[in-house]
């Protein structure tokens, strides 16, 4: 609503040095999932605005008027249904629900549904998808293995149902609410196929980044942090590292090639080994001894962990300042 956004989602936003929003998705026409837009507007330029079918359809004062002050600060409003394919450089988002007509019910029957697709990952998001929308979803539409879902209408355990759970198959699902958390009867489904419940009453923000070579999940409150490797990498083993074989071994090959001392300008062509080695704690855990400044990290390919003293040519140690580990593994833009 209008308070989040302006105690909440603006701040945030700035913080990350965002100024401009190029596209704005409106899920449905229920007014919580719409009228922070205003103030929004007030505090960011704003591209375009994207909605469903029958969003302007519903007669409530508060679409009425949301629409009326996109017409008079001219800000374009689109209209996608499901077949819809966008683009945003390398971001692929695909509309799978609504159609352009239907289905019958109230608006979460007809809630918007994408499927965001990076770097070969997926991530669906699915509003207070419900009713009639959820069965065309899961009944019509051929099964869609992600490895984040949104959960629909904030964890309510009538619409994240099994068949759902089973239709998307995620590694981690991300529920969006307040008291009380998700019950324990959807945290089972979910569960059962694999996937870790993360709400976010409990963990406070989670946020997302997406690379090639995983997907990193991080949470405010609780400051949890993992990997999800893609589900269509044969050597992905869900949310615990960079896996074992040809993958590893090619990570490794890149780090030990790597000049001890790369530049700022170098880091590019690292960053994707030291992506892949970061965080990933199962597979190549990275801890600081006792006494051990924190200004300098060396990573051994037979005993991983942090050393002092000179580089060990028994275990192929290098070391890397904690500066440029930072600046590696950060997104571009944030500092």
């Amino acid at each position: 609503g209008p308070e989040v956004t302006r105690r909440q989602i603006a701040p945030f936003l700035w913080h990350r040095g965002i100024r401009r929003l190029d596209e704005v998705f409106f899920s449905h026409a229920d007014l919580d999932h719409f009228n922070g837009i205003v103030d929004l507007l007030d505090r960011f330029a704003v591209g375009q605005i994207t909605c469903t079918p029958t969003f302007a359809d519903k007669p409530a004062p508060g679409v009425q008027f949301v629409l009326r002050t996109l017409r008079e600060r001219g800000i374009p409003l689109r209209i996608v249904k499901a077949g819809d394919r966008l683009t945003a450089g390398d971001v692929a988002l695909e509309v799978l629900h609504p159609p352009a007509v239907g289905p019958d019910g109230n608006e979460n029957a007809r809630s918007l549904v994408l499927r965001v697709r990076h770097a070969g990952h997926a991530i669906l998001l699915t509003g207070d998808l419900e009713g009639k929308g959820l069965q065309r979803v899961v009944g019509e539409l051929p099964p869609s293995r992600v490895e984040v879902l949104m959960a629909p209408h904030h964890g309510s355990r009538l619409t994240n149902t099994t068949a759902l759970a089973r239709w998307a198959r995620p590694r981690v699902v991300i529920s969006c609410q307040g008291r009380p958390p998700p019950s324990r009867e959807v945290q089972q489904r979910y569960r059962q196929v694999g996937a870790q419940v993360l709400d976010t009453h409990q963990h406070g923000a989670v946020t997302v980044r997406s690379h090639a070579s995983g997907l990193v999940v991080e949470t405010f409150r609780t400051k949890e942090r993992f990997v999800i490797r893609s589900s269509n990498d044969p050597d992905g083993h869900g949310a615990k590292g960079i896996g074992t074989g040809e993958r590893r071994q090619q990570l490794w090959r890149e780090f030990l090639r790597a000049p001890e001392h790369a530049a700022p300008a170098r880091a590019e062509a690292m960053s994707t080994c030291w992506r892949g080695v970061l965080g990933m704690t199962d597979a190549i855990p990275v801890r600081r001894q006792p006494g051990i400044p924190a200004s300098r990290f060396a990573l051994s390919r037979r005993s991983p962990t942090c050393f002092a003293g000179r580089r060990n040519r028994a275990s192929q140690s290098r070391w890397l300042p904690a500066g440029l580990l930072h600046a590696l593994v950060r997104p571009r833009g944030r500092h």
